[in-house]
């Protein structure tokens, strides 16, 4: 009877001395989780600290290269920051594209010796750094109510990763997540980098000209272009950031909303010309009204953005002025292919867009600039036929 008693001890005993000999590592290991953690927050910034969870993984994981992709589930989307002559962007992709869409949806761990091989493989989302570097691991970055945030990629060239590899960077996951999640906020930095990169080309194409062209003429004329765009700059930041406070500080002055809509008008067509769209306008009897000028555009300018986001190329966008007893309407209209009914009622929602390709934050500032000015703003759509807001606006008397 003691026989199969001491066998049974044995067992567990080797059970013991393995599970030690594995634990030898650990303490060193933790250390550089530890260190890694600290590291994730240590910057404010969402690009910074995307940075920074790359290079701890690396170092972690003694990976060559890697990435991470921003998961949206809601548009079954992808993003990544990508730095373009020091200029940063935002690329996206679908979540049903490559090994790292294949990683979002099924929210577990994929680690390939040579994923090159696998027919769902897309070298430009799958392959960070070098290609020769073969050995790819795709890694799911989970919150705590369990909701994909972001899919990391770690690449090297000779060693497969290991079990043990594979689970200190699982530790890591959740504050990873939640590290990312506390800097994206309500997506201001990203919307930011959509919506500047447009007029700074703007600035570097006058910029160009202007250097090549010494006519007066045309010199003053793409100066008075440049300072327009850079007002446009900072209008978008300000607003954008104001969004981002709950609060929008107006600044109004009476101006003549005939004169408004053609000086800002300029700006609106060099903006669908560089999307390939039409933009006409129509001003009906003229009457004053108490506005920023410059917030007031900025939501102009994102209903007009909206409305190349959802047409083709050539065609037409159209902003018309209309009188209607107290108050001044301001009509966008569009040929694009209209708001599904189903999706009217979250159009002022922050993660509303017509174009799935695109961030997200416009309409809501735009209707969160609207009421500043204690005014209103509203829309009608046909599927197919296109749409038109509508900004009503008090006219304003001196008496007032």
């Amino acid at each position: 009877m003691e026989k199969p008693l001491i066998e049974s001890e044995k067992v567990i005993e080797e059970e013991k001395v393995e599970a030690t000999e594995e634990n030898v590592q650990e303490p060193v290991d933790i250390k550089k989780i530890f260190e890694a953690l600290n590291n994730f927050n240590n910057y404010l910034g969402l690009p910074e600290t995307l940075q920074s969870i790359i290079d701890e993984t690396k170092i972690l994981s003694s990976s060559t290269a890697g990435e991470i992709y921003l998961v949206d589930e809601d548009l079954s989307e992808m993003s990544k920051f990508v730095i373009e002559n020091t200029t940063a962007k935002v690329v996206r992709y679908r979540t049903s594209e490559g090994l790292t869409g294949t990683c979002a949806l099924q929210k577990k761990t994929l680690n390939f010796e040579n994923p090159a091989e696998d027919s769902r493989f897309s070298e430009e989302i799958d392959q960070p750094g070098d290609k020769n570097l073969k050995k790819i691991i795709f890694i799911p970055f989970i919150n705590n109510e369990q909701k994909l945030i972001a899919v990391l990629q770690l690449a090297r060239e000779n060693e497969p990763y290991s079990d043990i590899e594979i689970r200190h960077l699982e530790t890591l996951n959740t504050q990873a997540a939640i590290a990312i999640e506390q800097r994206s906020g309500n997506n201001v930095e990203m919307f930011l980098l959509d919506n500047v990169l447009i007029p700074l080309d703007l600035i570097n194409r006058y910029s160009y000209i202007l250097s090549k062209d010494e006519t007066s003429q045309t010199a003053k004329s793409v100066i008075s272009m440049l300072q327009q765009q850079a007002n446009l700059l900072w209008d978008i930041v300000q607003s954008t950031l104001e969004y981002s406070k709950r609060e929008i500080d107006l600044e109004p002055e009476e101006l003549s909303i005939n004169s408004y809509i053609n000086n800002i008008s300029e700006l609106l067509a060099e903006y669908c010309d560089s999307r390939n769209i039409n933009f006409y306008k129509k001003t009906g009897e003229d009457a004053n009204i108490k506005i920023d000028g410059g917030k007031l555009f900025m939501a102009i300018y994102q209903i007009v953005r909206n409305a190349c986001d959802s047409s083709i190329a050539d065609s037409n966008i159209y902003i018309s002025t209309k009188l209607d007893n107290d108050s001044v309407h301001i009509d966008i209209r569009d040929e694009g292919s209209g708001i599904e009914d189903k999706m009217k009622e979250k159009l002022f929602s922050p993660g509303f867009s017509r174009d799935k390709g695109r961030n997200r934050l416009g309409m809501t500032i735009a209707k969160k600039i609207t009421e500043a000015h204690n005014a209103q703003i509203s829309f009608s759509s046909k599927k197919n036929k296109g749409t038109t807001f509508r900004i009503s606006i008090p006219v304003y008397t001196s008496s007032e």
